[in-house]
């Protein structure tokens, strides 16, 4: 086989040149003239003036778009196996966290979280000025929506007690309240502009999703494709479905604590509360025991010769043992004894009946109190809601309270930020898209502050920037101030003309759009 020729590009830049030789050309190459004579012929017919496209973009088919590694969630068929204790797999981990959720400082702290991210506002936020009309749509969504939108974040907080809440978006056309309209009865919209908007977000109840087969996976990279949804008892199966039923990634809106994994059920802030929460319930519940057993003294009963002691079930002293094991300091606390009193003069020596209440020496030296307030403390910490408990004891001061309401603001504000980034990735951007919208600069939804602003900080730090030149006033900054102090929206209409002063003493005013600066 004869070896192939790798010059060939050269030997035809150099017959390119202008007055070459292929004489020449042939013998600075080594080669045979009549090789040179006939890449000579091919390079005139055009063979090597065509051009060469070297591209640096690699195949969309090679390795580089596709993915080698395998999923590292542990998964039996549709259920994640993540987590090591039985008892919080699956749906009887979803119902112990439902019980935990009953508990009076877990339920604070949810609540802490819940009631701050309630009263924030969520509007839409224009990339740029020029965009006010897709800003004022985001808005009429929100407000048009079955579910207000406050109760939907509302539920998406759920993801806290269970580590991750599922909602499906239900989409609407916006056709008014439909009256007079012909055909079937659609849902009813405050607007008539024709436009797909959202008809809410249904919650996907996590106790509701298929037990063994809970979550669709992508069997090649494990991505996830859906879920899989058992109607709970009473509410009938669509028609068709039998078993459960499917509803695709695309359908949904995934709100999760962590996305380590890619675990579709998160971690839920209840899971770092566990620990704490089963010590702090087994205390309360022996506390109560020992309060109702021991709130008397603990019951002895002595029986004399006279009374009965066999094995047999008529045996007179089984019944005096229901009577000391049923003794309880309530409202139906008292014996009736059928004998004589012993050693009172009335029976016999060695005979009768004596029951008596002692009482233990060191009288509680377990303190369950200060126990249970422990683990209630650290349960606290998990949402880092510590301040809840301020008060309640001898220590706390003004600036311990400040710093950890501060802490708890930040962890409520990331919290927001999640549920925003999440809401706007899966749900606002294909409502834009539906629309046939901007979504590459897209208009998004944000929210406000968490905790409440300092006007005061606020006004000076504006007045100094401005006064420096830092920053000019405009539109948007005036917006953004009113919203901050929860003023209401400009109206043009209305608008009053404010004067300033020119000499500084009272002279002179002169409006302040027109005043000018050198």
């Amino acid at each position: 086989m004869p070896r192939k020729n790798n010059r060939k590009p050269e030997i035809i830049a150099a017959l390119s040149k202008q007055g070459a030789d292929p004489i020449k050309v042939a013998s600075d190459f080594s080669v045979t003239p009549s090789y040179v004579y006939h890449l000579d012929k091919k390079r005139r017919e055009g063979f090597a003036s065509k051009p060469v496209v070297v591209t640096s973009q690699p195949s969309v088919s090679g390795p580089l778009f596709k993915q080698l590694s395998v999923s590292s969630l542990k998964r039996h068929g549709g259920d994640v196996a993540e987590e090591y204790l039985r008892e919080l797999q699956s749906i009887q981990g979803i119902q112990l966290y439902k019980e935990m959720g009953n508990n009076a400082v877990i339920s604070a702290v949810l609540q802490a979280v819940k009631m701050t991210l309630r009263r924030i506002q969520w509007f839409a936020n224009a990339p740029g000025s020029g965009r006010e009309e897709e800003a004022d749509f985001l808005n009429q969504v929100m407000d048009d929506m079955s579910i207000t939108f406050t109760d939907t974040i509302d539920q998406a907080l759920s993801m806290l007690q269970y580590g991750f809440a599922p909602f499906e978006k239900v989409y609407k056309v916006r056709r008014g309240d439909g009256a007079g309209r012909p055909g079937p009865k659609t849902t009813t919209s405050r607007y008539s502009d024709g436009k797909i908007g959202w008809r809410k977000f249904e919650l996907i109840g996590q106790d509701t999703l298929a037990p063994g087969n809970a979550w669709i996976f992508d069997e090649e990279d494990g991505g996830l494709k859906g879920c899989n949804q058992m109607p709970p008892i009473g509410v009938p199966y669509p028609m068709g479905r039998m078993n459960y039923v499917p509803i695709p990634i695309e359908k949904m809106v995934l709100f999760r604590t962590t996305t380590e994994k890619n675990n579709p059920e998160g971690r839920p802030l209840l899971r770092s509360m566990y620990e704490s929460w089963y010590y702090a319930k087994s205390l309360t519940e022996i506390e109560a025991i020992s309060a109702e057993r021991m709130g008397a003294g603990f019951p002895v009963a002595y029986l004399g010769d006279d009374v009965s002691k066999g094995t047999s079930a008529d045996a007179e002293i089984a019944q005096w043992n229901k009577v000391v094991r049923n003794i309880r300091v309530d409202e139906m606390m008292g014996v009736v004894v059928p004998n004589a009193k012993m050693g009172s003069g009335m029976a016999r020596e060695g005979n009768g009946v004596l029951l008596e209440f002692l009482s233990p020496t060191g009288r509680m030296q377990v303190n369950f109190g200060q126990i249970i307030e422990r683990h209630e403390k650290r349960m606290a910490m998990v949402g880092l809601a510590q301040f809840i408990h301020l008060g309640m004891g001898q220590y706390g001061s003004q600036s311990l309270a400040t710093v950890t309401q501060d802490f708890f603001h930040l962890a409520v504000g990331a919290w927001a930020d999640s549920v925003r980034d999440t809401f706007n990735r899966f749900a606002t951007i294909p409502l834009l898209r539906l629309n046939k919208m901007d979504t590459e600069d897209p208009v998004l939804i944000d929210h406000g502050a968490v905790s409440p602003p300092n006007l005061v900080e606020i006004a000076d730090y504006i007045n100094k920037t401005v006064g420096a030149k830092v920053i000019e006033p405009d539109d948007q900054l005036e917006a953004s101030i009113r919203r901050l102090a929860g003023f209401p929206e400009k109206d043009p209409e209305t608008v009053r003309i404010v004067m300033n002063e020119l000499d500084g003493d009272g002279g002179t005013r002169t409006n302040r759009s027109d005043k000018t600066t050198v």
